[in-house]
């Protein structure tokens, strides 16, 4: 189905190799449709997207914060106080504590 549908039987090998290593630690003994799902999900999640995943809750909420200035704004650029600002509200209304700023 890969390759008919993206033209590159390299990828619909590579998806097949991907799916057999998610049997192998899965333990299973034949190669299925789940696997080959889980497959082709872990190959295609990008790298940004498995990078917010692994963040740290502080993390998480502090690129939550850049994105409101960012939308509050209308522009792709942010001061880092204002988005501190937005940090330290967001730490409150979870009640956690927010860090100081020199080490956000």
């Amino acid at each position: 189905k890969v390759a008919a549908a993206s033209g590159d039987a390299r990828r619909a090998l590579d998806i097949c190799r991907h799916a057999l290593d998610v049997m192998e630690r899965e333990g299973a003994r034949e190669v299925g449709s789940g696997h080959i799902q889980r497959a082709i999900t872990s190959m295609y999640q990008s790298v940004k997207s498995k990078a917010v995943i692994k963040a740290t809750l502080y993390q998480k909420l502090f690129l939550k914060a850049v994105l409101g200035v960012f939308r509050r704004k209308g522009v792709e650029e942010a001061v880092y106080m204002e988005v501190y600002e937005v940090f330290t509200s967001l730490c409150q209304f979870l009640g956690l504590f927010a860090p100081p700023s020199l080490h956000v």
